[in-house]
């Protein structure tokens, strides 16, 4: 089995390890970029998706934190109609306010996790991290506090990740600013000002850049501002284009298999299949013929749709950060010419091991 990825992956970190300042302050005015996956401003907001948890509603409250330290606030992302355990995220936006005017801008870290339940659990799964350095602040600005809303596009890009239920976003400020400040945007609580029923709590947690749990920082909601950050999580994009899910809930099948982009030729499908923290490579099985009813293997206990031989067998690189592997595949001309069914497959055997420990997916049907 893979090692759960906890919080302590920070201890890479360098950083100060003073107190944290949680001064409340409100902001001059608020200010808007859009990014691509590595930090470049694009004017692209057009999105094939949309808003699939909603935390982005505005106390009008920030507080500064201390540089390197990870502030991690969590809540629930509801099944989006998909019917299966997680969610593609192809996008998210967050939010940060700032008296810095250097003309270099200031860094900002964001991390997104599985299996997060807040109040100091270490068991939380790292499924993705992003690093975003030269992002606005109060430079050219009347001085004073200045909000920058930050829309980052992932769509397209390769950067696309995999969410479930229990979910935690975590913030780092990345840059030594003193005598300057900066920090995240507080929020509003669930199903306020515009938010979705995010389920997120009146609290997040500290954790110095070793990893180390330091305490959890409760708003005291309504005498204070709630204490949740600003996010937006974007996707609801799958399955792709001319594909269906098929086989949610067959027996014995615990992996889940998702597809974004397009089946249509020229464009590509990217494929991603949840691991289970399973250690055993990860493969895409195709088939131009499905076994009808699915074939339950009792042995095993996993249900089999694409009927063998099999079409082809495509390798799934592990993703280099999350609990999935991921496959981009070019749609051709024969692809599109006939139906495909595909399932996802956990196991070495297809590169000389065992076949067991196996693991199946749903299935996804092309054309």
């Amino acid at each position: 089995m893979r090692t759960t990825i906890t919080l302590a992956i920070f201890v890479f970190l360098a950083g100060t390890t003073v107190g944290q300042d949680l001064t409340l302050h409100k902001a001059n005015g608020v200010r808007q970029l859009s990014v691509d996956a590595d930090g470049q401003p694009t004017r692209s907001t057009t999105r094939y998706g949309g808003s699939i948890w909603n935390n982005f509603a505005y106390s009008g409250w920030w507080s500064s934190m201390t540089a390197h330290y990870i502030w991690l606030d969590w809540g629930k992302l509801l099944d989006q109609g998909n019917g299966l355990p997680d969610e593609v995220v192809d996008g998210f936006r967050f939010a940060y306010t700032t008296d810095d005017p250097g003309s270099s801008g200031i860094s900002f870290n964001m991390y997104y996790f599985d299996s997060c339940t807040g109040w100091g659990d270490y068991t939380a799964v790292l499924e993705a991290g992003f690093a975003f350095s030269g992002l606005p602040n109060a430079y050219g600005l009347f001085p004073g506090y200045w909000t920058w809303e930050i829309t980052v596009d992932l769509e397209g890009s390769g950067y696309e990740f995999l969410l479930g239920y229990e979910i935690g976003i975590g913030q780092q400020l990345a840059s030594d600013l003193t005598p300057y400040v900066a920090g995240p945007c507080l929020g509003r609580h669930p199903l306020c000002g515009g938010n979705g029923n995010t389920m997120t709590e009146d609290s997040f947690d500290i954790y110095t850049p070793g990893g180390k749990y330091r305490f959890t920082w409760w708003g005291g909601y309504p005498d204070n501002p709630y204490a949740t950050f600003r996010n937006d999580l974007l996707g609801g994009q799958d399955p792709a284009t001319n594909m269906t899910y098929a086989g949610v809930g067959w027996q014995g099948n615990d992996a889940a298999l998702y597809a974004i982009g397009s089946w249509t030729v020229g464009d590509t499908v990217r494929l991603l299949l949840r691991q289970n923290t399973m250690d055993q490579a990860s493969w895409i099985l195709a088939s131009t013929t499905f076994y009808w009813p699915p074939l339950h293997l009792p042995w095993y206990d996993v249900t089999l749709g694409p009927r063998m031989p099999f079409l082809s067998v495509l390798a799934m690189p592990p993703d280099s950060t999350g609990d999935f592997a991921s496959y981009a595949y070019a749609v051709g001309p024969n692809a599109v010419s006939q139906k495909v069914y595909m399932q996802g497959a956990i196991t070495d055997v297809f590169n000389g091991g065992p076949l067991e420990p196996l693991e199946l997916s749903n299935s996804l049907i092309a054309n």
